[in-house]
């Protein structure tokens, strides 16, 4: 069976791909359908990176073969590998046969990155995807998900489930702000600074809850450290 001509980027694959299920050896080849992104694979100028086999029976054999980019990373029901025509238009990238996959990511908050070959978390306070309210609370990325913190200032409700203003926390950096206290007001800012970098590193602190930080016992710590 010859090979058909190359198909140009971007176009469907030539309709000679569908020969493999007409003609010659009657593989039945799910890839050999020129109506899906690749399925033409090795027949044509786009090559399956997903699935590098010349010939399957099933895309689940794909999936569970050691080739398989997401194979090494994940659990044999999340080794699925897809390609997106989107995001391998690099004509250059191409022809240095660099090929973006996507795999899927079993745990939560995560995602597949091309770049470095695995999932890697999702920053959902970059991306705005979060729920924390501008005025009051600032995004805290995690591991995994996120955590609204509430601004200095202000200091989180339980009963009202939200960060209100609080007048002792504005009181003291005010009364902080005059003469030969200016100092102390730069050390509770770090202070403060510190206080959120050790909660970042323990997401499951007992500070965290409903992935809201309850900062009432921080704001009377920063109280005490500038009187």
């Amino acid at each position: 069976m010859s090979v058909p001509d190359f198909a140009t980027f971007g176009e469907p694959c030539d309709n000679h791909a569908n020969c493999l299920d007409e003609y010659g050896i009657h593989n039945k080849d799910p890839r050999a359908d020129d109506t899906k992104p690749y399925a033409c694979a090795l027949y044509s100028f786009c090559p399956d990176h997903c699935c590098p086999m010349k010939h399957i029976r099933y895309m689940k054999d794909c999936f569970q073969s050691q080739r398989n980019p997401c194979y090494a990373e994940n659990q044999p029901a999340h080794r699925k590998c897809t390609l997106n025509r989107d995001e391998n238009r690099d004509f250059h990238a191409l022809r240095a046969n660099q090929i973006n996959v996507s795999c899927e990511c079993h745990r939560p908050g995560y995602e597949w990155s091309s770049r470095f070959g695995l999932c890697v978390d999702v920053n959902e306070c970059i991306r705005g995807t979060h729920n924390c309210t501008l005025n009051e609370e600032s995004c805290l990325n995690l591991p995994g998900h996120y955590a609204c913190v509430c601004r200095l200032g202000y200091v989180y409700n339980p009963e009202m489930k939200r960060c209100i203003h609080s007048p002792d926390i504005d009181r003291v950096l005010k009364s902080a702000e005059g003469g030969a206290r200016k100092p102390k007001i730069a050390k509770t800012k770090s202070l403060f600074a510190k206080i959120v970098q050790t909660i970042t590193r323990s997401a499951g602190d007992s500070f965290v809850s409903g992935y809201r930080i309850n900062f009432l016992l921080i704001s009377t710590v920063l109280m005490y450290s500038v009187m």
